[in-house]
């Protein structure tokens, strides 16, 4: 699977203090979110999952070649018959296709549509893996999102951190990071635009300059 802009977003933009034991990210593909999490963290131990086969042993090799290799793990698995454990954070760029054309290719269809793991699903499976203060991010469209954001709430989840991302300053908001916590408190409403007319912005360099060599 190549490596998308949404995933790249998540990984950079969600919050780490240090009290990250243990990280889950669920389709993590070629495992590019839970790469950047562990170069972002010391001693998280950081684990993917994903349903498509190739897609692990992907990750696994990518988990191999890197400096954390021995804080990180790809496994086959489906989110909602994992053994239960306490994360302190699970991440995930979910399937967000829900009423749509299948693609041809059964592993795209599979990354993009939700009929493997619909919101309810994601929002309960991580509501039963996390820590009484465990956290809960993802991203998704600005329509999904709102959607999401209900079956979260049900799930116990409070928002407390949302980034609403646009390509351009002309350009309707496209994309939502959200943050998730089961304990309430302030929300904090962030907005991210990726491009000017010639460049990308000053604030998206900030944000992945990290991760990208040109930047």
């Amino acid at each position: 699977m190549k490596v998308g802009t949404d995933g790249v977003l998540l990984g950079a933009w969600v919050s780490l203090d240090g009290s990250e034991e243990h990280i889950l990210d669920v389709g993590t593909g070629s495992g590019v979110i839970a790469l950047m999490l562990a170069q972002r963290s010391e001693n998280s131990v950081i684990v993917g999952i994903d349903i498509d086969e190739p897609s692990v042993a992907d990750a696994s090799a990518n988990f191999s070649k890197s400096p954390w290799a021995g804080r990180m793990a790809a496994f086959h698995a489906d989110f909602r018959d994992m053994q239960k454990f306490p994360y302190e954070l699970i991440v995930s760029n979910p399937p967000y296709f829900i009423n749509s054309l299948k693609a041809p290719s059964a592993r795209r269809s599979e990354a993009r549509h939700t009929d493997t793991l619909p919101y309810a699903s994601l929002a309960r499976a991580a509501a039963a893996n996390t820590s009484r203060e465990g956290r809960l991010a993802v991203v998704l469209p600005s329509a999904e999102a709102e959607i999401f954001m209900k079956e979260a709430r049900k799930a116990g989840f409070f928002l407390r951190r949302i980034c609403r991302v646009r390509t351009t300053p002309a350009q309707p908001f496209k994309r939502s990071l959200m943050e998730f916590s089961k304990k309430q408190g302030e929300l904090l409403e962030e907005q991210l635009t990726i491009q000017n007319t010639c460049d990308f912005t000053a604030e998206y360099k900030s944000l992945t300059k990290d991760f990208y060599l040109k930047f």
